[in-house]
């Protein structure tokens, strides 16, 4: 009897220890969320907690210069609280795109948006250069309009961007980057 009781208790033991380890696993991949409250708090700080992690979905315009003519294609962005982040995904999403319609043919990514005080201006830090090595100054030229273009139909509170490659200011041929770009464009 003494013996069946090490091994139930060995047993129950091993048990727990599998629920806690399950546990701990569920909550690391974020699939139980389990939050603890000090004190008592009133409805309205509660709502104003949440009301910081809303999340929207927004229709959004690609723009894009292909056959002589700008074109628009529109989709859905689901849309958070950080305007960074926002800005992050929307251009990368926008540059995968452009690979998907073949108007650009290698894979850039944009690994930064530093957004300033004012919120007016905003750098773009890519892995490397948008553009192809054969464009056109034209083709530079309307691919940084289509973006500035997608960029100001969604954000409007951004008026310029800076760009810039692996944190430094992005060096081309034609076109000079050493001066913040305007959101509303030159056309």
């Amino acid at each position: 009897m003494v013996f069946c009781k090490k091994y139930l208790f060995l047993a129950f033991g091993f048990l727990l220890l599998f629920f806690c380890g399950a546990v701990f696993f569920l909550i690391q991949r974020q699939w139980l969320v389990i939050q603890f409250t000090l004190g008592s708090r009133d409805a309205d700080s509660i709502v104003n907690d949440t009301k910081k992690d809303v999340v929207l979905r927004k229709k959004v315009n690609f723009y894009y210069w292909k056959d002589d003519k700008m074109e628009a294609e529109p989709a859905q962005f689901i849309w958070f609280c950080n305007r960074a982040e926002n800005l992050k995904h929307l251009i990368n999403n926008w540059l995968a795109f452009l690979c998907e319609e073949r108007v650009i043919y290698k894979n850039i990514s944009l690994d930064s948006v530093a957004i300033s005080k004012d919120g007016q201006h905003v750098y773009f830090s890519f892995d490397q250069s948008p553009f192809e090595r054969e464009w056109a100054i034209f083709e530079k030229w309307k691919f940084v309009e289509a973006m500035l273009k997608t960029i100001g139909d969604v954000d409007k509170v951004v008026k310029y961007l800076i760009f810039l490659k692996e944190g430094h200011i992005l060096e081309d041929d034609h076109l000079d980057f050493s001066q913040p770009w305007p959101v509303e464009g030159y056309c």
